[in-house]
């Protein structure tokens, strides 16, 4: 299932997938993390893929 998220995001599909999984997250180009519902901070794991 992951690999299909991964192939939409790079077909250009934007994606947002709630997870409470380290694993899972760390797939993600940006994670916002959550407290309480609020942002309680981001972290960048790699720069957004460049478009062709």
């Amino acid at each position: 299932m992951l690999d299909l998220i991964d192939h939409l995001n790079r077909s250009g599909k934007t994606i947002i997938l709630v997870t409470h999984g380290d694993e899972v997250a760390s797939r993600a180009h940006r994670v916002i993390h959550m407290k309480d519902g609020l942002i309680d901070r981001e972290v960048v794991n790699r720069a957004a893929p460049v478009s062709a």
